[in-house]
């Protein structure tokens, strides 16, 4: 039944049972009030290591289960049923440690803030510990107040381009996205209807005036307030195809660059190696060509039936290939070579970079204690490159995350593009013209990659800097 015909005309993707467990259960839409699955899918990562060192025999269940059905080629949604009881337990662990503990811990500092009493704390001697602690922590917050004081004159023009050119941009985008904005009201938009139906709807002047986001007919020429349903319906996990395809675009593509350009970084790091520095900069030369030229250029070669790799092939007269972009899993393939064949070359020179600033007496120390081959790079040159390399592996993160010439060009499908990619389609005229949509989109990618960002920078302590220099 696996291989029947049935199931390959369904199409689903390998990464199908992520999909499942992101989204609300597809045979039932709406018929639950709040779809959680995506968040009980996030809560079960956080809580993955503490369920193992509590019970590992759970954690292999859901690795074993998870693997299964991401290698069996049914793809049915009713699979994921196997693995709810680890998930779910996971998902516990993950809200105690990411939620719960944090929260507790928040409550019993306010308690003894409230409990802690200026002139309380003054009283006898049996406080004159808490006393001295607590005007050093005044005198702390009065000098940084006058540090503060003195920096605000240089730093007034900086706040105020960042005001201009990202905080507004930000509030102008979610005022959009509670409106119906679109290309048949853009001239009442653009001469202050947004702003005028957002005012009117946050103050209750307006009502939420419902609409169809991808309809054509019946487009009003003028701004209504529409409340905030797009919003809360890509929380609720609206596009849940849209967002496990781009957060696995992400992972797998940095994961690929990461390694290649770590990897030529330490080959040409290594004593001997004549040319280094043309090689360097022979390898550079893809980061140097402009994004959509690169993505032209494996279009060239990759498109099905006329395209190099296809006439390289030299098949006889009358026999058509596959058409790669049809197969989802393919085209993730192919859509990754191209990304890190221009995505290396930002993290081999970090990495490069970094392992110029390691200190050669820890590789001599390493050799005196036996360390050979993968054990030196494991516990002496990774641990001390890593710092250095968070920073590029961050920014390089956010720039996958909205990959969009890639996609943009090769004319990928809905369930194989990124959510900046769709965005444009939803916001071009000639397509949609769909503004209001289209800036939901957009806030509900900034709060996806506040997220990644906070808790890689979490993970990684890349926020504490090196700390052997």
């Amino acid at each position: 039944y696996a291989q029947s015909q049935h199931v390959q005309e369904a199409g689903f993707p390998s990464w199908q049972p992520l999909v499942w467990l992101a989204g609300p259960v597809p045979w039932h839409p709406g018929v639950f009030l709040l779809t959680i699955d995506f968040y009980i899918s996030i809560l079960a990562i956080f809580g993955l290591h503490p369920l193992w060192q509590k019970q590992r025999v759970f954690v292999i269940w859901l690795a074993v289960g998870l693997g299964f059905l991401l290698v069996w080629p049914t793809k049915w949604p009713q699979y994921i049923l196997t693995i709810t009881a680890p998930l779910s337990l996971a998902a516990a662990e993950g809200f105690r440690l990411a939620i719960w503990m944090p929260f507790t811990g928040w409550l019993r500092k306010v308690g003894a803030g409230l409990r802690r009493s200026p002139s309380l704390s003054l009283e006898g001697k049996a406080h004159s510990e808490s006393a001295v602690q607590q005007r050093e922590d005044v005198l702390q917050r009065r000098l940084g107040w006058r540090d503060a004081r003195r920096a605000f004159p240089w730093l007034l023009l900086g706040t105020l381009a960042l005001l201009a050119l990202a905080i507004f941009p930000l509030v102008y985008q979610f005022a959009m996205s509670l409106t119906d904005f679109n290309a048949i009201s853009i001239r009442d938009g653009i001469q202050g209807g947004v702003w005028r139906a957002f005012w009117n709807g946050m103050t209750g002047q307006e009502q939420a005036r419902p609409f169809d986001p991808f309809g054509y007919a019946g487009r009003p020429n003028t701004v209504h307030y529409s409340g905030p349903f797009i919003l809360l319906a890509l929380l609720g996990g609206a596009i849940p195809e849209v967002l496990v395809f781009n957060i696995l675009w992400t992972v797998l593509s940095v994961a690929l660059i990461t390694i290649l350009g770590v990897a030529v970084a330490l080959l040409l790091n290594r004593r001997g190696v004549r040319f280094a520095n043309f090689w360097q900069a022979v390898f550079i030369l893809p980061w140097a060509i402009p994004e959509f030229v690169g993505a032209l250029v494996w279009l060239r070669v990759l498109q099905p039936g006329t395209g190099w790799l296809a006439i390289s092939q030299q098949l006889p007269a009358g026999v058509d290939l596959s058409n790669w972009l049809d197969d989802p899993d393919r085209t993730l393939l192919y859509l990754l070579i191209a990304a890190t064949w221009y995505g290396f070359p930002f993290i081999m020179l970090a990495a490069t970079a970094g392992l110029k600033l390691i200190p050669e007496e820890v590789y001599d120390a390493a050799a005196i204690d036996g360390a050979r081959g993968w054990d030196v790079f494991r516990y002496v040159t990774w641990p001390l490159l890593f710092p250095l390399l968070a920073p590029a592996v961050i920014i390089r993160s956010i720039f996958a995350f909205n990959q969009f010439y890639l996609f943009y060009t090769f004319r990928v499908s809905f369930n194989t593009a990124t959510i900046a990619t769709i965005s444009y389609f939803i916001f071009s005229p000639t397509t949609m013209g769909q503004f209001a949509v289209s800036a939901a989109f957009n806030i509900f990618t900034v709060l996806i990659l506040i997220v990644l960002i906070v808790w890689f920078s979490k993970v990684s302590k890349a926020s504490e800097g090196v700390t052997y220099a």
